[in-house]
């Protein structure tokens, strides 16, 4: 029987952006529980929580860290206009737009 290999691109991650003086007892620990048995699932969790830890403890940690909001927020900002003018530009023209009266408390 072949032995289990966690995947690859995944144990990549965990050395990669795991604490460096860590990196190597993370990624052992986690190979370990693997051949115990564990899903690929399960190391993918593990991996995708270590990768979000390492970048929130970055950006927490970071001076810039208004600055990133504030350039984040603006960005998902301008996501949402263009997802709101598409939106009205896309759909089909409304006919009676032009015959009904501006407001509906006009009394014309």
């Amino acid at each position: 029987m072949s032995e289990r290999r966690p995947p690859r691109l995944a144990t990549w991650l965990v050395k990669t952006f795991s604490p460096t003086r860590h990196h190597r007892a993370l990624a052992g620990d986690l190979f370990e529980e693997f051949r115990n048995g564990r899903s690929r699932v399960w190391y993918w969790r593990q991996t995708v929580l270590i990768v979000l830890r390492r970048f929130g403890r970055q950006v927490c940690s970071s001076d810039y860290l208004l600055g990133s909001l504030v350039i984040f927020g603006g960005y998902f900002l301008f996501l949402a206009l263009l997802d709101y003018a598409f939106a009205r530009l896309t759909r089909p023209p409304d006919l009676n737009e032009w015959s009904r009266p501006p407001c509906s408390l006009c009394p014309w």
